[in-house]
């Protein structure tokens, strides 16, 4: 009796642990992209220096982006020893360094995702993950062509 008892409890947890594993995973947050092309199209006119007030005009909505604090950059993205630090962009050490308020935006498509760091409500720094190549490319002429080569 007492190990079919310990055998119901044992086919209960298990239950319980394979539908705990198959329960549905929260999907990465939408930010206004349906595809990555559209993202990286975006991206390109992003420019060093704007107005983050600007990003809207461009494509990108602020509100449905994931919005990382100071702290939360450093948690996340802080580097683990001087040299790798010392090897960071100009921007973004001064985001961890300097007291201005500092955050990043982090906009997702499909597979691709736009990181833009904002210091003092200016675009310091931008970086664009899981585009290839040949989409980046498309994306810079396609905003030649909307901002022309001067300003570009």
């Amino acid at each position: 009796m007492r190990g079919l008892i310990l055998f119901a409890g044992f086919v209960i947890m298990l239950g319980g642990g394979i539908a705990v594993a198959a329960w549905p995973k929260a999907k990465a947050p939408v930010s206004g992209f349906s595809s990555d092309e559209k993202l990286a199209n975006a991206y390109a006119r992003v420019k060093p220096g704007m107005p983050s007030s600007q990003l809207s005009t461009i494509g990108f909505d602020t509100a449905r982006a994931e919005r990382l604090s100071k702290l939360a950059l450093m948690e996340h993205f802080m580097p683990k020893d001087s040299a790798t630090f010392d090897a960071l962009d100009p921007a973004v050490q001064a985001c961890y360094t300097e007291p201005a308020d500092c955050n990043a935006f982090i906009f997702t498509a499909m597979g691709a995702q736009a990181v833009l760091l904002v210091q003092g409500g200016r675009v310091s720094w931008k970086n664009l993950l899981g585009v290839s190549v040949a989409t980046k490319r498309k994306a810079r002429m396609a905003a030649r062509r909307m901002t022309g080569p001067s300003e570009l």
